[in-house]
């Protein structure tokens, strides 16, 4: 390299956009590097040669630097153009290509102008890669345009400097090389580009956003943004045929009504599509997505026909995954496949049935709860109570309080079935088209039916409506919002389903809401085998069934959000989550939720913002400033701080030693004393709702000193719900300390100093205990949250996958040496953001067998 070229490491967000196209493209490509050398030489070019099914590309620059010209000569696949990209003879000479790489060059584009530019490469690429310094404010500017003073505040430049120096006082003077006047010159800002206009200048040349994430400010500049977007062309007109039977496809989007920018799939309704692509060796997440995209094309009882025939055997394994998209099977006439969009339009004029289930076991709230469901404003209400407590306590209750004329049915279990069946058997036995919840500890707002009947109403496409929900405590005060409670949305909405149900993997949370929070269809869930929470193959997920069942609606139509708080969700002691037992089925729920989230198609590599609509409208919008998408953006992995990606770095590594020792023992129970007996007790008192009487015997056992660790963990979760972590964190720190190996008691320490914002001390306790159980579902999945939540814990890309290759190595115990392997080479990655007397690295020696030990290289 020679000694006066710039270098600048590659930026992970343009490499991640390489990637991702790399693993979307179906067929071989070619690629158009434009304007990639200065600092870089060249380096996303070679980048894209390294990706699957990439077989060749082109470099065009004006001036080519050593260092390119010296990989050039090894690179046979590359070839290089030397000239301006915008000059049409430039252009002229370029070989076919499929993707374009516009990194760092659009904002610099005039004469031709940026949007010139898009314009002339849109006519050949299927893909169009674009890395851009993207202005926030209301529309698109040439800075300037805004004046001196103006620009300089706008730009990075240093006014002092000789080459801007005399900038303003020189504009139409012509430039000494470049040969044009010096306010066309491409060194220097030109444009400020807005979001909106981005994507609607690609649009309406028949291209939309597939994929898309926000890199955080750039240096310190108020207005601008490093935003990454990869464009892909709109699918072919050949793709939909028979033109007598269809509505024509609009090639331009509507015009827009919000200052956001549009979302893909904004095609008209139509009547009838003939999709003639192969759909052989997809996979089920790829299939479900094109499926659930037509579905979104199509209106009520449209039907869409795959040809050519598709053979039998794959014929049966895609009509299992029709309804997962929304489509119903139709009678097959012919070898083609039918498939019909549901019609699921409310008759103007009538109020369907609603169910209201109320799966109650639990008497302390009952009556609050049913004088809820009594106030309901909605006038067609079948009120369901599935009593699964074994006695006559409930139905007194309601006894005392049931209005006359209300339409109550009352189903008594003669022996206790458990809370998840209880909940299938009022999906069985609803007798509306439509089922509402309602939690024996709950309670709704009296509007709270009428609302959500009215948003499917609205929107037939809806296939879950949920609102905003408070938390209350036992005695019906509000609780402060946590991050499953805060609002969504400022206005009421349409989510995207599929999207919405990715991020509530991404984000580690139930933001959709307990199962008094939404309402939906019948016919919807009951269809899903054996039960409403079976997903993916699992019918074992516990604790979470909810989330699963969300899944299950969200994957078949939109969701309907409504911004008003139509129901509380109360905490209390009493409940199931608070007890052991159900705490660590959370983990291994959580993990076969993500599992299949990714399979069927809904958790993205890296979620993007989720679409969304107004209620009644056709036209998808992407609202970056929207409070789901602010967390979503939160928890992407870009660096604003490089000391934070030092902090992370270091925090990659001590969990790259931990696993990378396995030098734990298993953990031990903990012995028997004579405390167990009144442990017990305690936690049988506290789940039959007689808290004060349980925490007072918690109480005296933890004055006692007792050496039972749970004592003190409950006694923390007890002061978490009233609202006092000071005491909680010191609990369940005693709660630690009484453990006799890293157990339990330190993930729920780590869970608790998480949720008050202590992130490193939350690491530094999980550690040791992931080092005990390096497969342990929970643990693993509240690093992930950690490195999610924190602005200054989730600023480098790889962070996320630090963890998530640390859970793949610890899962494939028969390939052990070759993940090994990749945890220390994202090992070396961290080490290589520290300074070097900070490196004081681990080697680990592999033997043939796979099995290693570490060897320690103090390096300062």
């Amino acid at each position: 390299m020679q000694n006066n070229e710039i270098v600048n490491p590659p930026h992970p967000g343009k490499l991640e956009l390489i990637e991702e196209v790399g693993r979307n493209i179906r067929r071989p490509w070619r690629f158009v590097d434009l304007g990639g050398l200065w600092a870089v030489h060249g380096a996303y070019a070679f980048h894209a040669l390294a990706q699957t099914g990439c077989i060749g590309g082109t470099m065009v620059d004006t001036h080519p630097t050593q260092t390119f010209l010296d990989a050039l000569k090894d690179e046979p696949r590359l070839e290089f153009i030397q000239g301006n990209f915008g000059d049409t003879e430039v252009f002229k000479r370029l070989p076919d290509f499929d993707v374009v790489f516009l990194f760092d060059t659009l904002l610099h584009q005039v004469r031709p102008d940026w949007d010139e530019i898009l314009r002339m490469y849109a006519a050949k690429a299927s893909h169009i890669l674009i890395f851009n310094q993207q202005y926030t404010g209301e529309k698109t500017v040439r800075l300037l345009e805004l004046g001196e003073e103006a620009y300089f505040r706008n730009v990075p430049h240093d006014p002092k400097h000789p080459t801007y120096s005399q900038l303003f006082r020189r504009l139409d003077e012509p430039h000494p090389v470049h040969g044009r006047p010096w306010r066309d010159v491409h060194h220097i800002w030109q444009w400020g580009i807005t979001d909106t206009d981005l994507i609607n200048t690609l649009e309406a040349l028949g291209f939309h956003p597939v994929f898309s994430r926000n890199w955080g400010q750039v240096h310190q500049l108020e207005h601008f943004e490093n935003h990454a977007f990869l464009f892909s062309r709109t699918r072919e007109s050949s793709d939909v045929a028979s033109r007598e039977k269809t509505e024509p496809i609009a090639t331009e989007s509507p015009p827009l009504t919000h200052a956001h920018a549009p979302a893909p799939f904004q095609l008209p309704p139509v009547s009838e599509i003939r999709f003639t692509a192969d759909l052989s060796g997809q996979s089920a997440a790829e299939t479900l997505s094109l499926l659930r995209n037509f579905r979104r094309v199509l209106g009520p009882g449209a039907q869409l026909i795959l040809t050519p025939p598709v053979e039998m055997a794959e014929r049966q394994s895609l009509l299992e995954h029709t309804r997962y998209a929304g489509l119903d099977s139709a009678p097959q006439a012919s070898e083609n496949l039918v498939l019909h969009a549901r019609d699921r339009l409310i008759p103007p004029g009538t109020n369907p049935l609603v169910t209201l289930a109320i799966p109650a076991f639990k008497p302390a709230f009952f009556a609050e709860c049913l004088d809820s469901a009594f106030a309901q404003t909605y006038p067609n209400l079948h009120i369901l109570v599935c009593d699964d407590s074994g006695a006559d306590h409930l139905r007194q209750i309601a006894a005392e309080r049931t209005p006359p004329g209300v339409n109550l049915e009352w189903i008594s279990n003669p022996e206790n079935i458990g809370g998840r069946a209880n909940f299938a058997q009022c999906i069985e036995r609803a007798k509306g088209s439509f089922i509402k919840f309602l939690c024996d500890d709950d309670r709704l707002a009296p509007n709270c039916i009428e609302r959500m009947v009215d948003a499917f109403r609205l929107d037939p496409s809806v296939t879950l409506a949920f609102s905003r929900r408070t938390r209350i405590d036992s005695a019906g005060n509000p609780l402060p919002e946590d991050h499953h409670t805060e609002m969504l949305s400022d206005t009421d909405c349409i989510f995207q389903g599929d999207a919405l149900a990715g991020a509530v993997i991404a984000l580690q949370a139930n933001f959709i809401g307990e199962p008094t929070t939404v309402m939906f269809r019948k016919a919807d869930l009951q269809w899903i085998q054996p039960h409403y929470a079976s997903f993916n193959g699992h019918d074992d997920i516990r604790v979470v069934g909810d989330i699963a069942a969300w899944h299950n609606l969200l994957s078949q139509g939109e969701a309907a959000y409504i911004a008003q708080a139509l129901s509380s969700f109360r905490i209390h002691p009493g409940q199931n989550q608070a007890q052991a037992r159900i705490r660590e089925l959370i983990g291994t729920s959580w993990s076969k939720l993500e599992q299949g989230s990714r399979a069927l198609g809904f958790l993205q590599a890296v979620h993007g913002p989720i679409p969304h609509r107004a209620p009644g409208t056709a036209t998808w919008l992407i609202d970056p400033a929207s409070p789901l998408n602010r967390r979503l953006a939160a928890a992407a992995d870009h660096d604003r701080n490089p000391d934070s990606a030092q902090s992370v770095a270091r925090t990659i590594i001590r969990l790259a030693d931990s696993a990378i020792e396995l030098a734990a023992d298993p953990e031990v129970e903990s012995p028997a004393t004579s405390d167990r007996t009144g442990y017990e007790q305690a936690t049988a008192r506290m789940a039959a709702g007689h808290t004060d009487a349980a925490i007072a015997e918690l109480i005296a056992l933890a004055e006692a000193d007792s050496d039972i660790w749970e004592v003190y963990a409950d006694l923390a979760e007890f002061a978490l719900r009233q609202n006092d972590r000071e005491a909680a964190l010191a609990l369940q720190h005693t709660a630690v300390a009484k453990s006799p190996t890293p157990g339990k008691a330190s993930l729920r320490l780590a869970a608790f100093q998480t949720d008050a914002g202590q992130y490193e001390q939350a690491l530094a306790t999980i550690s040791p205990y992931l080092r005990a159980h390096p497969k342990d579902g929970e643990a693993l999945a509240l690093i992930r949250r950690i490195l999610g939540l924190s602005a200054e814990l989730s600023p480098v890309a790889w962070a996320r996958l630090s963890t998530d290759m640390q859970y793949e190595q610890t899962k494939m115990s028969a390939r052990f040496k070759d993940a090994l392997e990749a945890l220390t080479a994202i090992r070396e990655r961290a080490a290589a953001l520290l300074p070097n007397q900070e490196t004081n690295r681990t080697e680990v020696a592999i033997s043939a067998s796979g099995s290693a030990t570490a060897q320690s290289d103090d390096r300062r």
